[in-house]
C-alpha cells in the first residue's frame, strides 16, 4: 500500500507522529497539488484533473506492477 501525500508540503517535513499514523498505509509518496488559477473556467479545471487521475493511474499501475512482480520473485 502506499499514502499519496497531494499536497504542497512534503512528507519528509512531517511531524514524528503524523509519519507513524501514516506507516498504515505503507510508503508516503508525495505529489505536489496542482497551482490552480481562479480565473480558469470549468473546462480548463476539467483537463487538469483528468492530467492528475491518469498520474494517479500510472502510478497505482506501477505500484501493483511492482509489487507482483515482487512477490513471484519471493512467493
Amino acid at each position: 500500500m502506499m499514502l499519496l501525500n497531494i499536497t504542497n508540503h512534503p512528507s519528509r517535513k512531517l511531524s514524528s507522529k503524523q509519519i507513524t499514523a501514516s506507516e498504515v498505509y505503507g510508503e508516503i509518496v508525495d505529489m505536489p497539488f496542482p497551482s490552480i488559477s481562479p480565473y480558469l473556467e470549468s473546462r480548463e479545471i476539467d483537463v487538469i484533473v483528468g492530467e492528475y487521475l491518469e498520474k494517479f493511474r500510472l502510478m497505482i499501475n506501477l505500484w501493483c506492477y511492482c509489487k507482483v512482480n515482487l512477490y513471484s520473485l519471493t512467493g
